[in-house]
């Protein structure tokens, strides 16, 4: 694991799982480690998956990085509840159909401090944050399934603000090769 050095790509997981699980090197421990003990890093490119875009926003804002890739981020505005009662129900959804792979998610030992972490990210604030930034240096990627976490009418207050917007079919909030493909394509 790298800390504060300049490279070319990082990616911010999305909950309990580490960057490995998405093909990438982890640069930071994101949930294996208290926020306030992760070091920001320097990348050309800032990813974030889910609420680990949060964190990787807040980082770009900061002039960690040129450009900004989020993939399903967290948009909606709700309470800590409301959000907790979204993920039980996409991840029934997803299990049920068999989409979810648990293979890269964390030792619940990290528990504890994936939670505390969890809470102070979603106290960035989406939408100032998104305000802030140029939308050509911002590209989200969604799945067309992902009826949990972004809604349409969300998608489409980005798009008329100027930001590029893919939708991956056939793909809800979990990950996919197809997803992979479209940062692939982002990224060169």
């Amino acid at each position: 694991m790298q800390s504060n050095q300049d490279v070319e790509v990082c990616f911010l997981p999305g909950w309990m799982f580490g960057a490995e699980y998405y093909g990438f090197e982890d640069k930071t421990g994101l949930w294996q480690s208290s926020l306030n003990k992760i070091r920001p890093v320097s990348a050309k490119t800032l990813i974030g998956f889910s609420i680990g875009g949060h964190l990787a926003m807040k980082w770009f804002l900061e002039g960690r990085s040129e450009r900004l890739i989020l993939v399903n981020p967290v948009i909606r505005p709700r309470s800590i509840g409301a959000l907790i009662l979204c993920h039980l129900r996409y991840l029934l959804k997803d299990s049920a159909a068999g989409k979810l792979d648990w293979s890269g998610t964390l030792s619940f030992k990290y528990l504890p401090v994936a939670l505390q972490s969890c809470f102070k990210i979603f106290g960035f604030n989406f939408w100032q944050m998104i305000e802030k930034c140029r939308p050509d240096k911002v590209a989200m990627v969604f799945g067309a399934e992902d009826d949990f976490f972004a809604s349409d009418k969300a998608k489409q207050l980005l798009k008329e603000k100027g930001f590029k917007i893919i939708e991956v079919s056939y793909t809800g909030h979990h990950w996919s090769k197809e997803m992979r493909l479209e940062i692939q394509k982002l990224l060169n």
